[in-house]
């Protein structure tokens, strides 16, 4: 567990980090162990690159894969639409809105 991201979720803060090609910046919603065992975060990402293209909107990353977890000066006020706290793909939850 990554307790930059738990503190990041209660405290409803930005987060910055490398995930793949290169840096992204996003608001994490839901962390948790999947139901493959890895542990993953769904994130509504704000800034930064992609591999689809989609440099805004939800993504769903393997925290194993994260490098240089940052937690930024900027705050959300709460849920994006269409956040489901339920996430289907996880099984357990360490941390979410």
């Amino acid at each position: 567990m990554n307790k930059l991201i738990v503190d990041a979720i209660k405290a409803k803060k930005s987060i910055e980090y490398w995930y793949g090609e290169g840096m992204r910046k996003g608001e994490p919603h839901c962390y948790g162990k999947g139901n493959n065992g890895n542990d993953l975060l769904r994130i509504f990402q704000t800034e930064g690159v992609s591999a689809s293209g989609n440099t805004k909107g939800w993504k769903l990353l393997k925290v194993e894969e994260m490098k240089n977890i940052k937690i930024s000066e900027d705050s959300f006020s709460g849920a994006r639409p269409a956040y489901n706290p339920n996430d289907p793909t996880m099984q357990s939850y360490y941390a979410r809105i």
